[in-house]
């Protein structure tokens, strides 16, 4: 089976530059914010497989906790250039981006 996953060593430039790279990072993230515990677990654990990275989110923390660690994941995807161009309506915890 082939992983769908670039090259974690090679600096955030392509092939992170994949559409669908991108667009799947960024509904994990948006998942991180379920209601359901289940959807969280298997959200951090699919972002921890892709990237290597956790940023502190903890599916079982308290609302707060997973709010700071979900804008961390906010922050992260903007700063290695992968938010798609067109930024995903949040489900519950936080404000849509500015």
């Amino acid at each position: 089976m082939r992983k769908y996953r670039p090259d974690l060593d090679a600096p955030f430039t392509p092939p992170y530059d994949d559409p669908k790279f991108r667009e799947d990072l960024c509904w994990l993230v948006v998942l991180l914010q379920s209601d359901d515990p289940a959807a969280r677990f298997l959200a951090i654990e699919a972002l921890s497989s892709l990237v290597d990275e956790r940023n502190g989110y903890d599916y079982a923390a308290p609302l707060p906790e997973r709010a700071v660690a979900i804008q961390r994941w906010t922050n992260w995807l903007s700063e290695k250039g992968l938010l798609t161009e067109t930024p995903l309506a949040p489900v519950g915890l936080l404000p849509p981006p500015a």
